[in-house]
């Protein structure tokens, strides 16, 4: 009987072993699984956040890619009236130039005509002075004469004659 009193005393002592390590382990899991669940609900909170801020993004991305196309839209809409006010500018701007040409071809012209009427007149004169000089050396009876006032179309009508003597 002592023996069956020791060896139930050591079944009774490895069971409550036993028990003793199944509550160890079982606290151990409970204390685990404590913080699986903590981690499990951080993680579920990131995961509702990171949805809201996808959310927010996918907006702003839409509200964006609209942006976008009306900036595109503004900016090809300024392109086509830039070209045409290009268009338009250069066509004005070669009128201008051939208008310009044409005042300068006329102003040239005009030089022209003008040093012919110069050399012209430059002739006249130095005939006139050679006419006057003339008559300053006629003899003095003639330049009693000769200082009476020539009358204006006694001087066209000597005018007229030597006009024809070219």
């Amino acid at each position: 009987m002592n023996y069956q009193l020791q060896d139930q005393s050591r079944e009774t002592y490895a069971t409550d072993k036993q028990v003793w390590e199944a509550k160890r382990r079982l606290e151990t899991v409970e204390i685990e699984n404590r913080r699986f669940e903590e981690a499990t609900k951080e993680i579920d909170e990131e995961c509702a956040r990171l949805s809201r801020k996808y959310t927010g993004s996918a907006a702003a991305q839409s509200s964006l890619e609209e942006q976008l196309h009306r900036l595109e839209g503004t900016i090809d809409s300024g392109w086509k009236t830039s070209a045409a006010m290009e268009k338009e500018y250069s066509q004005g701007d070669s009128q201008i130039m051939s208008d310009m040409e044409h005042l300068a071809d006329e102003t040239d012209l005009r030089e022209h005509k003008l040093k012919k009427v110069h050399q012209q007149l430059q002739g006249e004169l130095s005939q006139l002075v050679k006419l006057v000089n003339s008559i300053s050396i006629q003899t003095p009876s003639q330049s009693a004469a000769a200082s009476q006032k020539p009358s204006r179309k006694s001087l066209r009508s000597q005018g007229a004659s030597r006009k024809s003597l070219r």
